[in-house]
């Protein structure tokens, strides 16, 4: 709460208690005039803040940074010195109680980090789409069934929610979709997996064989040029004898 609504409420009540002593009541008028001309001047000001809509754009704008400061980490984007120049200046805007007063720099400061996050944010969607997209062509060659993808799948245009934080088909959070590209080599393997049917089950034998690297690959510590070739020869051994036993060979 801004400290000029605390004093001015003190003393309306101070006012207000010389109720049976005008002349004390008058005096006590008198000696806040100032803080009271001043607190009308403020109420005019926040009168006109809120009937501009201006509290939920503030609302917005901290539901904005702390998006900001979670996703910096996976968003290239978001970690430079001009975004931690609007993030500090809101801030201080914000630790001094001057929403009011100052709403034209914070909301000059506001603006350039919504549209570079949103800038990362469909990127970041993009790329989640294109990854996607080429594990359902491989699973789908292999006739393996990927409904389980649709909401990783998601294509854009981004259409955003009333925040401007996320796509509103998918509702999927920026560090989020950094995640799940990540993940799109392990959920392929993991449904081709579930596909695949039981051992012992040859006349049904999948037409793919699944390879994790770090079961194929033994050579773990790779220096030099000798080395790289001995874990390219490992797995070439191991993709080799899938293919000459008539399977195609997804990697994981």
């Amino acid at each position: 709460m801004k400290p000029i609504l605390q004093e001015g409420r003190d003393a309306i009540r101070e006012i207000l208690d010389q109720h049976q002593r005008p002349d004390r009541r008058l005096k006590a008028f008198l000696q806040h005039t100032d803080l009271l001309k001043a607190l009308k001047e403020y109420q005019e000001k926040l009168r006109a803040f809120v009937e501009a809509g201006r509290p939920a754009e503030f609302r917005r704008a901290r539901a904005l940074a702390r998006a900001v400061e979670r996703a910096r980490r996976v968003a290239s984007e978001l970690s430079g010195k001009e975004v931690q120049g609007w993030l500090d200046e809101m801030a201080a805007i914000e630790k001094h109680r001057e929403i009011v007063e100052r709403w034209a720099s914070f909301y000059q400061n506001m603006q350039p980090l919504l549209k570079r996050y949103q800038a990362a944010y469909e990127s970041q969607h993009r790329a989640r789409h294109e990854a996607y997209a080429q594990v359902k062509a491989e699973l789908d060659g292999l006739g393996i069934p990927t409904g389980s993808l649709s909401d990783r799948l998601c294509e854009g245009p981004v259409g955003w929610s009333l925040d401007g934080l996320t796509c509103t088909t998918c509702g999927t959070a920026l560090e989020t979709l950094y995640y799940q590209i990540q993940s799109a080599p392990q959920e392929r393997s993991r449904l081709a997996a579930q596909h695949a049917p039981p051992p012992g089950e040859s006349a049904d034998a999948p037409k793919f064989e699944i390879l994790r690297l770090y079961d194929v690959i033994k050579t773990r510590d790779i220096s030099t040029a000798e080395d790289l070739e001995a874990a390219v020869s490992e797995l070439r051994k191991a993709v080799r004898a899938a293919l000459e036993a008539g399977k195609r060979v997804v990697l994981g």
